[in-house]
């Protein structure tokens, strides 16, 4: 068995693509084009999918300490710098478009952007408890990842809008935590039974039937809107069936791309015109994340077109740049080993604080 602990190149360069679609989404041009529509059907997914897969290892200790230290670890390296950077973002917002409070960075859904660093923080708590309470009842692993997986199931089902919670759900990111939660769950599941995963991703009819059902749930999803009026078909039902629908697009895309990227591994390894700059931003992800806000704060974006140049293309091509000029930056500041520490959470990087 692969041990998924050690970087694997074509994973890496997922996420570096994964990255690339969400910038796609952000830039105004695209972001309402039809293959957006497509990509947003499994991008967050697949997102949290590749965080659940490689956060998974088998050969861990999780006792208290550990677990805690661990906690503490992500606290510095994810909740400090989308707070940081988030409330500069904020400021840089106000001056450039119309004033918002400092504090919309907790309370605002989207917490101007940053809303998947802190989901994926939660996901990182609930996942280091239950992996600590499962280690203390001496359970496999076999049985946690399915457990958790179940866990993730329910608290989509169960928990997947607790919007009546007011700024409590905003401030915690708790709607989205427990929406997303599953595929985390999905990616621990499948990093441990990667055999098990691997030989269904390398069955060519397996993959072209759920390429096939890809394309039906999408097709529905994206049409269901007009077939509600033309067949007076109840609103309600249809929209509790498209959540459904929803869950099963994420889940197959993951399946298709992950797929994709292992059969081309070699295309996308290191020393490969494609896979070299995907593994790079793969690796810098959080980077990107956290700066491409003020890469896209220019007003000019919102309204820049070109001519003969489909909006989609255009889209690709800003995304590609967007993420060049993010990693400019984030090479930029990481010369100060003080700024690098606090606003990108680099885990290479500890600063000598001398006792007076």
């Amino acid at each position: 068995m692969t041990n998924p602990s050690k970087r694997i190149g074509y994973i890496d360069a997922l996420r570096g693509f994964t990255m690339i679609l969400v910038i796609f989404s952000h830039i105004p041009i695209s972001s309402q084009s039809d293959i957006n529509q497509v990509f947003i059907l499994f991008r967050m997914p697949l997102f949290f999918f590749i965080s659940g897969f490689i956060s998974f290892r088998r050969e861990q200790s999780w006792s208290g300490a550990d677990t805690l230290s661990r906690l503490r670890g992500k606290v510095r390296t994810m909740i400090l710098p989308a707070t940081l950077v988030g409330l500069i973002y904020t400021l840089a917002y106000n001056q450039v478009y119309d004033p918002v409070p400092i504090t919309d960075l907790f309370t605002r859904t989207t917490k101007m952007g940053y809303w998947f660093t802190f989901a994926l923080f939660n996901m990182l708590f609930i996942y280091y408890t239950a992996r600590y309470l499962a280690e203390r009842k001496r359970a496999s692993l076999e049985s946690f990842v399915k457990w958790f997986f179940v866990l993730g199931i329910v608290c989509f089902a169960a928990l997947g809008d607790l919007s009546i919670l007011g700024n409590f759900d905003t401030v915690l990111t708790l709607s989205r935590t427990f929406k997303y939660l599953q595929f985390f769950a999905f990616g621990a599941l499948c990093s441990c039974h990667r055999d098990t995963f691997e030989r269904v991703v390398s069955d060519g009819e397996k993959m072209a039937t759920f390429a096939l059902c890809f394309v039906a749930t999408a097709w529905w999803i994206l049409s269901s809107e007009r077939y509600i009026e033309a067949y007076n078909l109840n609103a309600h039902y249809v929209a509790i069936f498209n959540s459904v629908l929803r869950c099963a697009t994420g889940y197959l895309g993951i399946v298709i791309v992950y797929g994709a990227f292992r059969y081309a591994g070699n295309f996308f390894s290191n020393n490969r015109l494609v896979g070299k700059p995907l593994q790079f931003v793969g690796r810098n992800t959080l980077d990107v994340y956290l700066l491409h806000y003020f890469v896209l704060l220019p007003p000019m974006l919102n309204t820049i077109a070109v001519e003969h140049i489909p909006p989609v293309v255009l889209g690709i091509v800003l995304s590609i740049a967007i993420t060049a000029l993010s990693l400019l930056i984030s090479r930029i500041i990481r010369i100060s080993d003080v700024m690098a520490y606090y606003l990108l959470g680099a885990r290479d990087v500890k600063l000598n604080v001398q006792k007076s």
